[in-house]
């Protein structure tokens, strides 16, 4: 387990889309865009959590200074999973051609992620160079599937979507990959008496709705010992949630 020092900002933001900058802190910035880098200061650790794949690839290549700081870290989500099956294959076939084609099961795979919003991001992929494409088929088999950290004494599991067939006693190295990236946590199930379950996926405006709090905005959804940051931001209305684990202060876009 990765522990942080005392005083250290730990920044965790949800979905990523359209995203430029958000506020970490009094004074720094965490920009993602690649010609306005000013990301983290020197200290700082910023957990991602859908990259780019889930949309749009347009600011994919952006991304790629970030995959190369020790203090991003990326975590794993479904639409990255397809995304990693799927791009070195065609990048495979690109160079290939009809030497080697997409096998039966590629072109299975690549069906699901189109019918899962992946054109725009295959288009993207193709107007890259051939060094970008290398840089985006490499970066996303590193993506962790899920990350435990402790700060300022509290522990926090850190994953994409939840924990499917959750089970107190068992160790996280032994749930499914699926069973990280596909979840839909109930909000009033019971996780780790002492850990805090942080997770994205399911836009915190339906885990209100299930507790009986639809009026509530977009915002991080804390209950129990889980806390849920996707605010929506793809979404009408939506807004991108960010929350510092050091201080548990909350920040949107």
């Amino acid at each position: 387990m990765e522990k942080r020092p005392a005083g250290k900002r730990l920044l965790r933001e949800t979905d990523y889309v359209l995203l430029k900058r958000v506020l970490c802190g009094a004074s720094s910035l965490i920009c993602l865009d690649a010609d306005d880098l000013t990301v983290l200061q020197k200290g700082e650790t910023a957990f991602l959590w859908e990259s780019p794949p889930c949309a749009s690839m347009d600011e994919l290549i952006s991304l790629a200074p970030l995959a190369a700081r020790p203090n991003v870290i990326g975590l794993l989500g479904n639409h990255e999973l397809l995304a990693a099956a799927v791009l070195p294959s065609l990048l495979r076939t690109m160079r290939q051609g009809e030497e080697q084609p997409l096998s039966n099961a590629e072109q299975a795979q690549m069906q699901e992620w189109l019918q899962n919003g992946g054109k725009a991001s295959i288009l993207q992929f193709l107007q890259f160079s051939g060094e970008e494409m290398e840089t985006v088929c490499e970066y996303l088999p590193e993506l962790s599937a899920y990350e435990e950290i402790s700060v300022q004494g509290r522990q926090f599991v850190l994953v994409h979507a939840g924990l499917e067939n959750f089970s107190a006693a068992r160790p996280l190295e032994e749930y499914d990959l699926e069973d990280f990236l596909f979840c839909r946590p109930n909000p009033e199930a019971p996780y780790f008496p002492d850990k805090i379950l942080v997770f994205g996926h399911t836009p915190t405006r339906l885990l209100f709705r299930q507790i009986g709090k639809p009026e509530l905005p977009d915002r991080i959804f804390h209950r129990n010992t889980m806390i849920g940051i996707d605010c929506g931001c793809a979404y009408p209305g939506g807004r991108l949630g960010c929350l510092c684990l050091d201080t548990m202060e909350e920040f949107y876009v």
